[in-house]
């Protein structure tokens, strides 16, 4: 989902193996915040990078984070003004298929959102 922008792009975490049923979904929700980022975020702009980052936590709930972290694109003066298809489906996807939940931040510069 996100060879286009390799030389932009940073990932890390520890190994993780995923089932099938959480593989799909999960391809979905970077190709969405992937495409969101290269019309409006950090990848619409030539020096805009994003970082997503992920590990695994313990206590009520434990299980896997990951995080994804835009910076050097447009300034952000905060959310949209509406949620759009694109908001509605990562919601679903991450609340309903994945059983997880999904904060989104948008900070002065760039979107923060942990799944």
């Amino acid at each position: 989902e996100l060879d286009a922008y390799a030389d932009r792009v940073r990932m890390g975490g520890p190994s993780v193996r995923l089932s099938a049923d959480a593989a799909q979904p999960l391809a979905m929700v970077l190709h969405e915040l992937a495409t969101n980022a290269a019309k409006h975020g950090a990848l619409s702009t030539p020096a805009g990078e994003v970082e997503v980052s992920w590990g695994f936590f313990a206590g009520a709930g434990a299980g896997l984070r990951l995080r994804w972290t835009e910076k050097g694109g447009p300034p952000v003066a905060g959310p949209p003004g509406r949620g759009g298809f694109g908001s509605r489906l990562l919601r679903a996807l991450t609340e309903q298929q994945l059983g997880g939940g999904l904060a989104l931040n948008w900070e002065p510069d760039g979107l923060r959102a942990t799944l």
